[in-house]
């Protein structure tokens, strides 16, 4: 099973990122926020 988030492209823009890291980023940061509020567990969140 696979999702697909969109996201604005004024928020996309916002991120100092360069456009090259901005989805692995976004990914990093949202599996750190899953585990946080434990609704994933840490072995899922490293995936």
């Amino acid at each position: 099973m696979s999702l697909q988030l969109s996201i604005p492209d004024s928020v996309l823009e916002a991120i100092r990122l360069p456009e090259k890291r901005q989805q692995k980023e976004l990914l990093t940061e949202l599996a750190i926020a899953l585990y946080a509020q434990d609704l994933l567990s840490f072995g899922k969140a490293r995936e």
